[in-house]
This record gives C-alpha cells, structure tokens and sequence, in this order.
C-alpha cells in the first residue's frame, strides 16, 4: 500500500508539472515535448506494474499457483510496454520500480519446484532472464533456467543460457565452467544440426553465438590441450563459411604451438588445404618441407598428404626444368619421383625422364630407362610405346641387332596390338641390316597372321630377304604403330 501511494503521488505530482509548465513552453519555447497520451500511458503502466505485483504476491502466498503464472505473465506484458516506450533501463526501472524483476523471477522459480512439469515456469523465467539477468546475483536464477533447458534437451537455449552466465560471473573458475558449458552445448546443436555446405556465405546466428562461446573460454583458457581444440574448431567454422584467411593463422597456430595436441595433424591438413586452394605454391612447398621435419605430426593420414604434395612439388619442379630446357636436371627429378614412395605413376615418370634423356642426347640411358618402364609396368599403356621407342633409339646407336630384339619381344608381348605387325617389319629390317637373313625369313613366317590385313607389307617384306628390294627401302616403307 505504500508503494502503491507513492506512485500515486507521483503521477499527480507528474501531471501539476505539466499544467505548470505548458504556458512557458507555448509562449517562446520550440522544445517538442512529449505527447499527453504517451505520459499518462507510461503513469498508468507504472500504476499497473503495482496492481500485478500486488496480485501475484497473493496469489503465491494462496499456493494459486495458476493466478500467480497469470499475475507474473501480466506483469511482463507491462514491463515489455514500458520498454517499447522507454528507451533507458534507468527510465523503465523508475516507471516500474523493481518489483517486475522480482516478483517475475520468484513467480518463475516457485513455479519450477511446485509444479516443474509445468512449460509456464520456463516461458516466465526465459522472459525474465532475458530482460533483467544482468548482475551477478540473477546468477542463481539463470542457473535455475539452464536445469529446465537442459530437462527439456532445449541446448541450444540452454548454451545461449550458460553464455549469460560466464558474462556475469565474476569468478573466472565458475565463469570458465559456464563457458566450457556453453561451448558444449552448442556442440551439440551442431552435432544434430543439418549439414550445410562448404563455401563463401554470412555466418547463420547459431554459428556467431557459437564462435562467441569459443572466444570466451579462449578467454578463460590457459595454455591447454583444450585451447588447442577451440582454436582448431573455430578454424574450421571459417574454414567452412569461405573465410579462410582468418582460418588459416589459428591452423598456424595449432600447428606450431600445440604440436603434442590431438587436433594438431587436422590442422595441418586444414593449413594445407587452404593454401592448395588459394593456389599459393611457394607457401605451400615451404610448409610441406616444414611439416615434414616434424616427425611427431608427419604420420598417418598428414604423412600421407605430405607425401602427396611433396611428389605435386617434384613434378612441378621437373616440368619447369624441362621447359627451360635443362633436361638433365629434368631426368634427375623424374627418375627420383619414380623411385619415390607413395607415387602412383611411376611409369608416367620413367617415360618422362626417358624422354628428357633423349633431349638430352643421353639415348644409352634413355634406352635403359625404358627397359626399366617396360619391365616394372608390363600393363602400363605406356610400356608399348617405351619398347617401340626403344627400337628406333636402338637403330639410332646403329644396335640392329639389339633393335630387332626389341621389337620381336614387343610383337610377342602385345600381339593384338595395331604396331605388332608393324613391329615385326621393323624387326626383319633391323636383322638385314644386321646381316641376319635367316632370322629376318623366320620372322616372315611370324607375320602370316597379319597377311590378310597388310598384304603389301608382306610383299614387301619377302622383296627385302630376296633381294629384289633394299632393306633401307623396307625402312622408309614400314612405320610401326604409335
């Protein structure tokens, strides 16, 4: 009863004033003043914040707990009115008084332990908590709202909640278990969120209060495995959403200061990725040589990467030294990357460096390293054109001998072949030249299978062993298959 005659005191008090000054402010000044209806609406809120309160008041020492629910619900409506007017906390604490907070959050709590089945309780309390909790003593009444959050498996109120909690907290060793909280509840909304995909887009809300609750157990967090985790959890959150530049230092710095960590190899790889993707190859090849060093992180699924950008640098190496035409040098890598564990083409690198040999002019070691293809990737579709190389490069080195050889082994390794019978030619014309007559005839016999289709080879493959036709005519006649 008092307060409510002080109230009533004030309004009329209020409205004296106005009657006073009203001549004034008409006679000389411009200074727009409030509107009568919106005064006497925030006075009749006033007067009404009173009236709930009162009821509520009674309604909990009746145990009408129904009338109090009612009573607090009205309560809130009036004190959300007086905020769309009032602007200013201050203000909106003047028109109302403290007796919203709280007879609203002892209406809530009383409601949670006397009837907690209820959804009221937590409708009441989540309004209070989100229009007054903001002292350290609301704690206990948020830490009452996260049980029934939690009850209910609402995380990611329940998360937003214990957010509120750590901010107010002034002891950083509860205020760092509200925030960890906070962080594991949002863990969980993400972990029955739906899969969004990976690409350059606005962080949702959910994401923002997220990397919020990470940033303030970083806060909290000393040197630990577990700052090793966030920090990795929030690169990977930018990582996803297309901010990769300001992924890529927390990668770095899981990398370099959390080596011992379990998410230290992931964030090598994410640091990786990012570089591979923004195509910044000197950056990435220093990397690579510098993880590698690291005998800790250089295992499993990062040994293998590593290894697969270290051979993606040996080619790209390689090339650039073919095109400035340093062949060698080319040869050199090529032949390493060959030799290379983990490289799936070794037969594209033993043919490259062959080739860069032969540019070279280096055909002995050419011929050797094709020897090596055909022999170690019998089934590479580069193996027959290794051998059928080998051949010319043979007849090159005046080895006629040594040429006929080759291709008689690449007929009888891949008859079905377009170059066999072509092959086979090639041969009789290299053991001519190499005087052999009766191999060469032995040879033609080998080509009857191939005589209804290339009849004009045969032809003139029997003028070459008799003589009638030079075996240097065969030559420029007969081109083996590519």
């Amino acid at each position: 009863m008092v307060r409510l005659k002080q109230v009533q005191c004030f309004v009329t008090l209020t409205v004296a004033l106005t009657v006073a000054c009203a001549p004034a402010a008409h006679q000389g000044s411009h200074t727009p003043t409030q509107p009568k209806k919106s005064r006497e609406s925030v006075a009749a809120l006033g007067v009404r914040c009173l009236k709930e309160h009162a009821a509520a008041k009674a309604a909990l020492n009746a145990a009408d707990y129904p009338r109090a629910a009612d009573a607090a619900e009205r309560l809130m409506g009036v004190y959300q009115s007086l905020a769309q007017q009032l602007g200013n906390a201050a203000a909106r604490a003047d028109a109302c008084g403290t007796t919203a907070e709280e007879t609203v959050g002892q209406v809530a709590q009383t409601l949670h332990v006397k009837t907690p089945s209820t959804e009221r309780a937590l409708k009441i309390l989540m309004a209070w908590v989100s229009a007054f909790a903001h002292r350290a003593r609301d704690i206990p009444a948020v830490l009452v709202l996260v049980k029934m959050l939690e009850e209910r498996k609402l995380w990611r109120d329940a998360a937003r909640a214990y957010a509120r909690v750590a901010a107010l907290e002034p002891v950083r060793k509860h205020a760092r278990a509200a925030a960890h909280a906070a962080v594991a509840m949002w863990s969980r909304v993400r972990a029955t969120a739906k899969d969004t995909p990976r690409g350059k887009r606005p962080l949702t809300v959910d994401e923002r209060d997220y990397l919020k609750a990470v940033d303030k157990l970083l806060s909290l967090e000393g040197k630990t495995k577990l700052r090793a985790e966030l920090t990795f959890r929030k690169a990977q959150l930018l990582d996803s959403v297309g901010q990769s530049q300001a992924a890529f230092p927390l990668c770095e710095a899981v990398v370099t200061q959390y080596e011992r960590s379990s998410v230290a190899p992931y964030a090598a790889l994410l640091l990786l990725n990012i570089l591979s993707e923004q195509k910044a190859e000197a950056r990435l090849v220093s990397w690579v040589q510098r993880l590698s060093k690291r005998r800790r992180l250089a295992r499993g699924e990062l040994g293998r990467t590593l290894r697969t950008f270290r051979l993606h640098a040996m080619r790209g190496k390689a090339q650039k030294e073919a095109d400035a035409g340093h062949y060698r040098a080319c040869a050199k890598l090529y032949l390493k990357l060959a030799r290379a564990r983990g490289e799936k083409r070794g037969d594209l690198a033993l043919y490259n460096a062959a080739a860069c040999q032969q540019s070279a002019g280096d055909l002995p070691h050419a011929v050797a390293t094709r020897k090596r293809l055909a022999a170690r990737f019998p089934k590479s579709n580069l193996a027959p054109k290794a051998m059928l190389q080998n051949g010319r490069a043979l007849m090159t080195l005046g080895k006629a001998a040594a040429a006929s050889r080759c291709y008689e082994r690449f007929a009888r390794r891949y008859p079905n072949n377009p170059g066999a019978s072509g092959a086979l030619v090639q041969a009789i014309n290299a053991r001519l030249k190499a005087g052999q007559k009766k191999q060469a005839r032995a040879l033609l016999k080998r080509m009857k299978p191939y005589a209804a289709r290339y009849p004009q080879l045969m032809e003139e493959a029997r003028k070459a062993i008799d003589g009638t036709r030079s075996a240097d005519g065969l030559d420029a006649t007969v081109t083996p298959g590519k």
